[in-house]
Order: structure tokens, then sequence, then C-alpha cells
């Protein structure tokens, strides 16, 4: 999906009349600002509604949602609370990392695992955690490691 396209859902578009003049102002206004997401944006060719190839702006997870931030729209607004409650999550996380442990439990649980799963899935990783500790403590570097993982799983 482009900007262009994702600022059209998110923007009230009955009321700008050249959704792509709007993407232009808003990405200088964010560039004025110091913002380099937008600079930092990818161009693709999309097959426009006229069947003609049009370069467009695209941009990865994290550029999108710092330009969700940007948009002033009623639409956006559930996206920026969304945003700020997973940001506020995470620092909660950094002073307690055990609530980030539940978290991973309860979306494993969301995906529909069994309890024993998950326990097995993160007894697994603690075993995986625990052994390369070990091989870093030990010396072990580069190559070596894709070498005992390999033959780990073999």
């Amino acid at each position: 999906m482009s900007q262009l396209e994702i600022h059209m859902g998110l923007m009230q578009t009955y009321l700008i009349k050249d959704p792509t003049l709007y993407w232009r102002v808003l990405k200088k206004r964010l560039r004025d600002e110091g913002n380099e997401t937008v600079t930092n944006c990818n161009t693709f060719k999309f097959t426009a509604a006229d069947g003609k190839k049009r370069n467009s702006d695209i941009a990865d997870q994290k550029q999108l949602f710092r330009i969700i931030q940007s948009i002033p729209s009623p639409k956006a607004e559930p996206f920026k609370q969304w945003m700020a409650q997973v940001a506020s999550e995470r620092i909660d996380e950094m002073q307690d990392p055990e609530l980030a442990i539940d978290r991973g439990y309860e979306y494993y649980r969301r995906l529909g695992y069994s309890e024993g799963w998950i326990n097995e899935r993160m007894k697994g990783k603690e075993a995986r955690k625990a052994l390369t500790d070990e091989w870093k403590r030990t010396g072990v570097q580069g190559q070596q490691y894709a070498t005992l993982t390999d033959w780990g799983q073999a």
C-alpha cells in the first residue's frame, strides 16, 4: 500500500481536492520540522486506476507509524492512541522485564497454543540462551556459531 493510499484512508479525503498535493505538503512540513522519515521513504511503481505505472512513496512499519503521528485527522486518532498504549507498555516492561515475558505468554495464548506448548517453547528459548551464553563465554565467534547451531540441530 502506498503512502498516498494510507493518507487517503486516514484523512477526510472529501475535504482534500488533491491528495497528491496534500502528501507533498505534508512531506515538506515534516522535513521542515527535521523529521527525516519521509526523506528515507523509497519509491515503488504501482499500477494506477488508469492502468499506467506511477511511482509512489512507500515506507516500512517504523516510518509508517511515525508518519501517522503527523496526520491531523480523527480517523488517525485510534492509531495514535494504540501507539501511545504500546509505547507505555514497553516503558513499563523496561522497568519490570517480567511483564514482557507475561506478554509473550499472552500472545501465544491468543494464537491458540496450549499451556504445555507455551511452557516448552519458553524452556527451549531459555536453554538456547544458556547454550549461546556458554559459547560466548568460551570464545566462540562468527561462523563457529552457525556451525555449532547446525550441528546441534542435526
